[in-house]
This record gives structure tokens, sequence and C-alpha cells, in this order.
């Protein structure tokens, strides 16, 4: 994964841009996959707290899959889509 991926998917995500055809089927394929998992899976600071996000990640890449699956470019790993 390209760093200018991560940041495309992580600002359609922060920003909570609606989801395209595409990344609604691939939301289905990811939620249906036995690999995934959910984790805490960063943290940042803001002023004196931390903040956590919690969310579904690849079992097999370890993305974030609600900033990946919105990365026209990116695939899955596993060639699912």
């Amino acid at each position: 994964m390209k760093i200018s991926n991560i940041m495309k998917g992580w600002g359609k995500h922060l920003t909570g841009a609606a989801l395209t055809e595409t990344e609604k089927e691939r939301v289905k394929i990811c939620e249906a996959c036995p690999l995934k998992r959910y984790s805490k899976s960063i943290a940042h600071f803001d002023g004196d707290n931390i903040i956590e996000i919690k969310g579904m990640l690849c079992g097999e890449c370890k993305c974030y899959l609600p900033a990946k699956i919105r990365v026209p470019k990116e695939k899955c790993p596993l060639k699912k889509w």
C-alpha cells in the first residue's frame, strides 16, 4: 500500500464521505471474511488524552479496512476484490 493510497483512504474515512457501490461491495466481502479482525488499530493524542480508533483489520495484510476499501487502486491480498 502506497502512502498516497493510505492518505486518500483515511481522508475519505475520516470525513465520512458516502460509500460508492464498489466500496459497499468490498465491505460485504470483508465482513464475511474469516480472516478479519477487530482491534484498537490507531491511537493518537488529543491534548492530554489518547484516542483509540477501533475497527476492522485485514488478518492477512493488517490494513485498517474502513480506509483500505475506499481506495480504488487497493486490492485484497486474497484477491477477493
